[in-house]
């Protein structure tokens, strides 16, 4: 698809004008839906992308979108919501480690330990590749910060070697890095993601609750690289955009 080709490139201007055809001219094609909601997340437009990600729910035959919205729940901080969306798929696929993965996360962002980490032993009994991140999210919300780091710091041994479904590119470990709070060296994966061109640095990065990390020096340093300044202005033309739209009478 060529507006995924763009949207790798980084030409988001390009990109835009493309998944805007698509958005407009498939409003009934739950697959390119989901296409369209992950730019718009990309873009930094996460209640964007929750809205059309419903709408590709209700034309989904098979409940497919349903686990992306996990993902994109968990963008905008809404880990509550999170949860009843994740017991759902697994009530069909009780041993899907991809929504106990984010049922997990979702428990430990909520308090939820206990409930955590009795997904973290499904997930054991499952020998899944989730399990190491089940663990680091119990771990940062019981406040064990050596525990996580011990963690984090296998993740970072292994990479760009070996990849699993726990750390796949740079700025996952960029996110585990502001999730204990430690800036400086989320900017050092940030700055990397950046150099390898890693698509998925922009809507991880601006995630919800990365809120505190984009008040640092690291990051409105790195927001002034080329690739940033020309993503942040078809964020602001989009949202200029998006703003007359829901304005109309």
């Amino acid at each position: 698809m060529q507006a995924h080709l763009e949207r790798d490139d980084w030409d988001w201007s390009a990109a835009a004008a493309h998944y805007r055809v698509l958005r407009a001219e498939n409003p009934n094609n739950w697959r390119l839906l989901t296409h369209v909601a992950d730019f718009y997340d990309a873009m930094g437009f996460a209640n964007e992308a929750l809205e059309i990600d419903r709408r590709a729910q209700t034309l989904d035959p098979v409940d497919f979108s349903k686990a992306l919205f996990l993902y994109r729940l968990a963008a905008a901080g809404r880990y509550r919501d999170e949860i009843p969306v994740a017991r759902l798929i697994l009530a069909h696929r009780p041993d899907d480690p991809y929504p106990l993965e984010w049922l997990c996360q979702a428990y430990a962002k909520t308090g939820q330990i206990r409930a955590a980490r009795e997904v973290n032993e499904h997930l054991h009994r499952l020998k899944s590749d989730q399990l190491q991140w089940c663990q680091f999210e119990i771990d940062v919300a019981a406040g064990d910060a050596s525990a996580a780091r011990t963690i984090l710091n296998t993740w970072i041994s292994e990479f760009p070697d070996k990849y699993s479904d726990d750390i796949r590119e740079a700025p996952d470990i960029g996110n585990a890095y502001v999730e204990l709070n430690d800036f400086d060296r989320a900017s050092d994966w940030y700055e990397r993601a950046y150099d390898l061109h890693e698509q998925d640095l922009f809507p991880e990065v601006f995630q919800t609750d990365h809120a505190k990390y984009r008040q640092t020096a690291g990051f409105k340093a790195l927001s002034q690289r080329p690739g940033f300044k020309a993503w942040q202005a078809e964020h602001d033309r989009i949202a200029a955009e998006l703003a007359a739209h829901h304005g109309a009478p």
